[in-house]
């Protein structure tokens, strides 16, 4: 069998070295990521690290992690299983070359990215993680489809419908995220719609898309919009399932999709470790917050001044507030509200075709965008 490349071997020993020994650490929410190899390619991988350098603590958990699947599996513990390790060297590989020839010179960035990207497993991919790395792989290599601004002939009154797209920091869904916002070109201003996670992937000549939910940002202008929108948003309320503007928000994205011919969609629903990172994100928010004293909480309520001890206090206070116990709620906005806003979007604008049982079908929804609605048009 072919050996691997000296330029995969380097990038598997990084990814030994450097990346598997943090997901032990308990401050980066990470510990239950646990990777499984079979005993000869664990010792193939021994013997690459042993071309360079000493056995380190990466290969050293590897072997941690393979005694503890066969000898006292946890069943409680979805252990990530590689049936080659010619495939993950593959995919680090890839990922590197993708992400270096973008320019992106951090080395840090990379390692986010390496360390994180398993959060984003369904439990099918448990199942076949070949799939899993070529999807990724596709999804970072069509990150810049959507990399400019353009303004839309859709008008809204005096304002002008057009959208952007930022780079997601790391532990979340995706790599990308695009905005709407209705732009004011006279006043200067523009006023947010909630953001929509996504990933595109391209097979045969044909893209698709990855739609991982929709969220409310901090810039999000959602008061202003239901005034400004209110003859458009009055058709689309309903019994407190969703926000109309967030029913309008996908509905936009529908037809952003089909202005570039991008017809199909796919919704994954069952992110495995997503749920666990919020778990050990409120237990480590939860044991910051809960170390300050009544008298230090006192201090740094009444303190006039912006010292460092101050605003760590009041950033570990928002975080407690935002994230303690609502794992649960997370995980339910994740699946049956966005399902829910999905499916109130297609009662309200007959714009897609659900073609199966979500959670009942395989772990994502599948849905087609009908080729019978008016479209919005860019601007050339």
């Amino acid at each position: 069998m072919k050996e691997l490349s000296t330029s995969k071997k380097n990038v598997l020993r990084f990814f030994i070295s450097r990346i598997v020994p943090r997901f032990k650490e308990r401050d980066l929410n990470l510990t239950y990521i646990k990777l499984v190899f079979n005993r000869k390619d664990l010792d193939t991988i021994k013997n690459i690290i042993l071309e360079e350098e000493k056995l380190n603590d990466g290969y050293n958990i590897l072997e941690e992690n393979y005694n503890e699947y066969n000898n006292s599996r946890d069943d409680s513990i979805n252990y990530i299983v590689i049936p080659d390790y010619k495939k993950l060297a593959d995919f680090l590989y890839r990922v590197n070359y993708i992400l270096l020839a973008r320019g992106l010179k951090s080395t840090m960035a990379i390692e986010n990215y390496m360390m994180t990207v398993w959060i984003r497993m369904g439990v099918e991919d448990l199942n076949n993680i070949n799939n899993f790395f070529n999807r990724e792989v596709l999804i970072l290599y069509n990150d810049d489809f959507f990399e400019h601004t353009y303004e839309f002939f859709e008008k809204k009154d005096d304002y002008d419908l057009c959208y952007e797209v930022s780079n997601n920091p790391a532990y979340f869904e995706t790599n990308k995220r695009l905005t709407f916002y209705l732009g004011d070109l006279v006043n200067n201003k523009k006023y947010s719609f909630p953001s929509i996670h996504y990933g595109l992937v391209e097979e045969d000549g044909k893209k698709k898309c990855f739609l991982y939910g929709i969220q409310t940002f901090k810039d999000a202008n959602i008061k202003d919009l239901n005034k400004i929108l209110r003859k458009d948003l009055k058709s689309l309320w309903n019994d407190n399932v969703t926000s109309p503007v967030f029913i309008l928000t996908l509905k936009y994205f529908m037809e952003l999709l089909k202005a570039y011919n991008i017809y199909d969609i796919e919704v994954p629903l069952l992110q495995v470790f997503n749920y666990n990172y919020h778990l050990e994100m409120d237990e480590a928010i939860t044991r910051t917050f809960t170390e300050y004293s009544d008298s230090e909480k006192e201090l740094y309520e009444n303190d006039l001044d912006d010292s460092v001890e101050k605003l760590n206090y009041l950033h570990d206070k928002k975080m407690y507030y935002r994230f303690h116990n609502k794992s649960e709620e997370i995980s339910k906005n994740k699946t049956e509200r966005f399902i829910d806003t999905i499916l109130l979007m297609q009662e309200k604008f007959d714009n897609i075709e659900i073609l199966n049982e979500p959670l009942l079908q395989g772990d994502s929804l599948i849905i087609k965008i009908k080729d019978n609605n008016k479209i919005l048009k860019k601007e050339m």
